[in-house]
């Protein structure tokens, strides 16, 4: 979390949104306490295990801790990175280049460039 909260504080003004979800058994107590602890800003729920899974398109016995997704502007997923994964031996890394990635300028094609510059 501290380092998703670094690029959120880097990256929100460009767009870049974060939101923690915890699927603990007891989440109101520990998110509250979480949030205050790591000094979070940016949105924190909780959900049940099977409704996180069926968002996020895994069976629930796949939910490992840390789940890290990121999604589109269009609300689907850009990339699903579990627990283990060699994503998270350099996540800040990897995490600042897909958030980069998304927040990139979309690609204008060849016909809308020219009527721009026609205008």
């Amino acid at each position: 979390m501290p380092i998703v909260q670094r690029l959120y504080r880097e990256f929100g003004p460009r767009g870049f949104q974060a939101l923690a979800v915890a699927v603990d058994q007891y989440p109101a107590a520990v998110v509250a306490e979480f949030v205050k602890r790591h000094k979070i800003t940016f949105p924190v729920g909780w959900a049940k295990v099977e409704d996180i899974s069926a968002f996020l398109e895994i069976q629930p016995q796949e939910l490992y801790v840390p789940t890290l997704s990121t999604f589109q502007k269009n609300g689907r997923i850009h990339a699903r990175h579990l627990a283990g994964e060699a994503f998270f031996n350099m996540q800040e890394a990897n995490l600042r280049n897909e958030i980069e990635y998304l927040l990139r300028p979309p690609k204008s094609s060849k016909s809308a460039q020219a009527a721009s510059k026609k205008a």
